[in-house]
């Protein structure tokens, strides 16, 4: 069939990608000239005309740059001339330059030294004049702060930006003597292992900057530069970032229509479309290329004449086989694992990828250590969650997950690992009784003509339906049923109560979950097995959601197990690990599980968090911290990263990780449960909102607020969306927003945001509960920002009122007590809180950096009201302090 004839847009992208091919020195670059010679003759002349200038300008734009032509006609080469002309070197103030080292897509490279505030080399990239504006300067230099904060050995640090004295804008990196990836690979002759090693580091530095919410758009061989270090191969990325800086300053930063900032030859298909859905896994992508580059020399998609389009891509023991026949024992080493692990990295659909670089990372590593690799072909599993997904049944993927596994033939398991011991009931079930198999066919059938029925369009007419509508028409169906005995009722009543859980229909699951226990103990007359198992699921969803009524049930629990079960009895144990209100049996019960490999792994996370929860109340930070850390560890085993358990287990053991390291590997961790929950659950979900708020805040207080301000400010939306504006967790957002104002500088802003949340909180809790206390601390704070002492007075005396005696708290108002009369000039008063204060810092033992915190806005009221002694010993003291704190136990 004879090939349809280029348009501008798709000349121009085979005239760039052709460009950037002879500029690497890439061994495709010969055939690749030959495509755009054979295209350009093909083309209509005005349109290659409109084309070639349009490679003009992108070259005037990335080379020649800066300087026209005296006659204005610019510098530009075609691909595979002269990169452009001449730079003049630009002068900064605090940096000398030298010579010019190389240029790319976003301008000219200089080698440097930076004088002040330390002297040191480094890389100093001069950019294209048309990124120079106001707006674009100002986020300039606070993207690169971000990205100056990146701390990883496989990153070239962003040091510096600005505008030199030509007012062109200018990043300054770290100056890194390496040869690039490709070229590094085929000159030092690494193997095939030692590539996939380097990529395993390259992923690594790649998953770094993306935990910070850094997308590199415009990896390439050319943009990773290989170190030699005492034999040691290093790769690093560079450039990171540089194109975030210009996207985000507000730039057009399309070379053309359509077409984004980046390399073609490496771009995913959304990120080459321009259509705005572009996030990390474009860069997962561009990783995939690269590999299949540095293993066999090519890359996967073939460019054609015929469309600036991606083609089908070829493994890369297929590239190999076709170029060199010879190479079979190259094509075995290929074959398999290393093409599964390409397919899946490149793969068009971003679902269809590795969903992070760590993942990518992990596969090596598996690869690496001889272990079967996680990446494999779309089977029907992934093909029946496509379709699902467009009945919205994305919104429970644990449900749908159960729902397969029951209809493929599990019977009465529930398939959930949070009900695992409803499939372990089932299995004996079955074992035990033909009666037992004929209830479970039953369930099948009832799951396949009642539930999934109702997603027929057949049935429906088209329309589009929720897994709610699913539970609540199987539900009116099951009650409606007279043919059924009892005991198949409340197995299949907990069945549906299960599923309302996980979809978060919580007064259902309850429901459905009572009805199934009262029928359970009508059928045994009395207390069984089966009803304690339907008691646990119920206690489970209770506690979970912070329902009430776990209190009673947890005494019927105790009462039922005594009854029917034995000591040594797996369920009894399962019983105790819920309800016991003993530390030293709880962590006895999870030394046992830890002790024993063939123990029931959920069950050793339910007592890993029931002894978290105990360890809360003894006020035992240091055991609470590292059992929240075990409960996450123990759930990314049993669930894998990106499951809502593992995210929720991770949020939590990073928010309890904050009262004691407000540090970035704290950061490192909340982002990780915050980006796969959002991006898999969506802003609505609750896991995502919690993480979300719990990360802004952190991001804040570690130096940038205003980026925390502007996810709070969305953290609110989603929650009053979901919960609305009177809902708890809202009014709990909106104090995070005002207190990141007040980290901002701006307590104008805060105050009636604040004022708002101690007006709401008031209605919401108790009028002695600690929340109100903070409430009404907070505004006095934001008082005092504000130079109102008087109003301070009037909002820490509240707080005095409704504190418990000698707590934090306590000091804290007496704090703002004194800053208040030292702002109204009553220095005798002021003093006598600050003493006040004082004595109660040093009576308490801290509990979290709130403690610290706090001493330290003491020593600074010290200070102003003239006491330097004063102020002198106590910054010691709590200097001593927090370095023993820090290394403490509980015991």
């Amino acid at each position: 069939m004879e090939s349809k004839p280029l348009d501008v847009k798709a000349l121009f992208g085979l005239l760039l990608e052709a460009k950037e091919a002879a500029r690497s020195g890439h061994s495709d670059a010969h055939r690749m000239g030959e495509v755009v010679q054979n295209a350009l003759r093909d083309a209509d002349p005005a349109v290659a005309q409109q084309a070639e200038q349009l490679i003009q300008a992108h070259e005037r734009a990335d080379t020649g740059l800066f300087i026209d032509a005296p006659d204005g006609s610019g510098s530009a080469e075609t691909p595979g001339g002269d990169h452009g002309a001449r730079v003049e070197s630009p002068i900064i103030d605090g940096y000398w330059v030298g010579e010019e080292i190389g240029r790319g897509g976003f301008g000219v490279v200089y080698r440097g030294e930076q004088l002040v505030p330390v002297q040191r080399p480094v890389a100093i990239k001069i950019l294209r004049t048309d990124l120079a504006t106001p707006a674009m300067v100002a986020r300039f230099r606070a993207e690169a702060s971000v990205l100056a904060r990146m701390n990883h050995e496989g990153i070239a640090r962003v040091i510096d930006a600005g505008l030199d004295h030509a007012n062109r804008p200018y990043v300054v990196m770290e100056l890194i003597e390496g040869e690039s990836l490709i070229k590094y690979c085929e000159s030092h002759g690494l193997s095939i292992r030692d590539r996939v090693r380097l990529f395993e580091q390259i992923c690594a530095a790649v998953q770094h900057a993306h935990q910070r919410a850094v997308i590199h758009r415009d990896l390439k061989p050319a943009n990773v530069l290989v170190e030699d270090r005492g034999g040691d191969a290093i790769p690093r990325v560079i450039d990171f970032g540089i194109a975030k800086l210009v996207e985000d300053g507000g730039i057009d930063s399309q070379t053309l229509d359509g077409h984004r900032m980046g390399t073609p030859r490496y771009m995913s298909p959304e990120q080459r479309s321009g259509d705005g859905g572009a996030d990390t896994r474009i860069d997962v992508f561009s990783l995939g290329v690269m590999l299949c580059e540095a293993l066999t020399g090519e890359v996967p998609y073939a460019q054609t004449s015929s469309r600036n389009t991606y083609q089908s891509p070829s493994r890369p023991s297929t590239l190999v086989a076709a170029k060199s026949p010879e190479r079979s024992a190259l094509v075995r080493e290929l074959k398999g694992d290393l093409d599964r692990i390409v397919f899946k990295a490149i793969s068009p659909d971003p679902e269809l990828r590795y969903q992070s670089a760590n993942a990518m990372g992990d596969d090596l590593r598996r690869y690496l250590d001889g272990r079967p690799v996680l990446a494999r072909d779309a089977g029907f599993g992934y093909k029946a969650i496509k379709f699902m997904n467009r009945h919205r049944f994305s919104s429970s993927l644990s449900a749908l997950t159960m729902l397969a596994l029951i209809v493929g033939g599990v019977g009465l398991g529930v398939g959930m690992n949070r009900a695992t011991v409803s499939r372990d009931a089932a299995e004996h079930a079955l074992a035990e009784s033909e009666r037992q198999r004929h209830r479970a066919e039953f369930v099948n059938r009832f799951l396949l003509n009642d539930m999934l029925g109702s997603i027929d369009p057949n049935v429906n007419q088209g329309r589009e339906i929720t897994v709610r509508e699913v539970f609540d028409t199987a539900s009116a169906k099951l009650a409606g049923r007279d043919d059924l005995d009892v005991e198949t009722q409340y197995t299949t009543l907990r069945l549906i109560g299960l599923n309302y859980g996980q979809i978060g229909a919580h007064n259902e699951a309850m429901s459905s979950l009572r009805r199934a226990a009262e029928l359970a103990e009508q059928f045994h007359g009395g207390p069984s097995r089966d009803g304690i198992e339907i008691e646990l699921d119920l206690y489970d969803i209770i506690t979970s959601n912070g329902r009430s009524g776990s209190t009673e049930l947890g005494k019927t629990l105790a009462r039922d197990a005594e009854a029917v079960l034995d000591p040594t009895d797996r369920l009894y144990l399962r019983v105790r690990l819920r309800i016991s209100e003993s530390i030293d049996e709880l962590a006895r019960i999870v030394d046992d599980f830890e002790r024993d490999p063939t123990s029931n792994r959920v069950d050793r996370l339910v007592a890993l968090a029931n002894l978290g929860h105990l360890y809360a109340y003894a006020s035992m930070p240091n055991k609470l911290l590292e059992t929240r850390r075990k409960s996450y560890e123990l759930s990314l085993e049993i669930f894998g990263p990106d499951h809502s358990t593992t995210l929720g287990a991770l949020a939590t053991y990073a928010a309890y990780r904050v009262a004691k390291y407000r540090d970035h590997d704290t950061l490192d961790l909340l982002y990780r449960a915050y980006e796969p929950s959002r991006r898999m659950m969506g802003l609505e979900h609750p896991i995502t909102l919690m993480n979300m708020r719990s990360y802004a805040f952190l991001l804040g207080r570690l130096g940038d607020p205003q980026q925390a301000i502007e996810l709070l400010e969305e953290n609110a939306q989603g929650y009053s969306d979901r919960f609305g504006e009177s809902s708890i967790t809202h009014t709990l957002t909106l104090s995070y927003l005002g207190r990141m104002h007040m980290v901002a500088g701006h307590p104008e802003t805060a105050l009636p945001i604040l004022e708002r949340v101690r007006d709401e909180q008031a209605h919401q809790w108790s009028p002695s509960h600690k929340t109100n206390v903070n409430a009404h601390l907070d505004v006095a704070v934001c008082h005092l920002a504000l130079g109102d002492g008087a109003s301070a007075i009037v909002e820490a005396n509240a707080a005095m009122e409704i504190a418990k005696p000698e707590s934090l708290q306590i000091g804290q108002a007496f704090i703002s007590l004194a800053d208040a009369n030292r702002l109204q000039g009553l220095s005798g008063e002021a003093m006598s809180y600050a003493q006040q204060a004082r004595a109660i810092i040093e009576s308490i033992k801290p509990e979290s950096l709130l403690y610290f915190d706090e001493g330290h806005r003491l020593v600074e009221v010290f200070d102003h009201l003239g006491d330097h002694q004063q102020a002198t010993a106590l910054q010691a003291g709590l200097d001593e302090l927090q370095a023993g704190w820090l290394t403490a136990t509980d015991d």
